[in-house]
């Protein structure tokens, strides 16, 4: 009996008195919805230089503050940017692009908030894209994407 409990719950067949081991249970079908990219987070040292940099460079509209030490910027394809504040946290703490319709006066304004450019002018690609490189405040690198009017998105 003990060797009948065993091998049920090890997930095995009895046959002549030993246990096989039958197959695992094929795992549940994946969804049908496709994974959707919905937020990003960067971390903050000082969380009033962070959110006047993403304001004042990118036009982020106000952000909500679901505590002290966190800050949420909807953008308007859903995409949600995420301040925390981590005074600890590693400088340049990661990446992210963005595109925006004109790089050359975003590039204007991002020593002025506090970041960095750190490639440029804007490297040109196949005449309709420009690429440049920013940081915040924090170090965290930005792709700064143009794509020119007549190219195939």
């Amino acid at each position: 009996m003990k060797t009948i409990l065993a091998a049920l719950a090890l997930g095995a067949t009895l046959v002549g008195g030993a246990a096989i081991a039958q197959p695992a249970p094929s795992a549940p079908a994946m969804s049908t919805v496709t994974p959707r990219f919905v937020l990003m987070r960067v971390y903050a040292h000082d969380m009033a230089k962070s959110e006047h940099f993403y304001r004042e460079v990118f036009g982020f509209d106000a952000a909500q503050a679901p505590n002290p030490h966190e800050r949420v910027f909807t953008l308007p394809d859903g995409l949600h940017l995420v301040l925390n504040e981590q005074p600890a946290t590693p400088h340049g703490n990661g990446s992210f692009g963005l595109i925006v319709s004109d790089l050359n006066a975003v590039l204007g304004r991002v020593v002025a908030a506090g970041g960095t450019v750190t490639r440029a002018p804007a490297t040109e690609m196949n005449n309709s894209v420009r690429l440049a490189l920013v940081t915040d405040p924090d170090g965290t690198l930005v792709e700064v994407i143009q794509i020119a009017a007549n190219a195939h998105q």
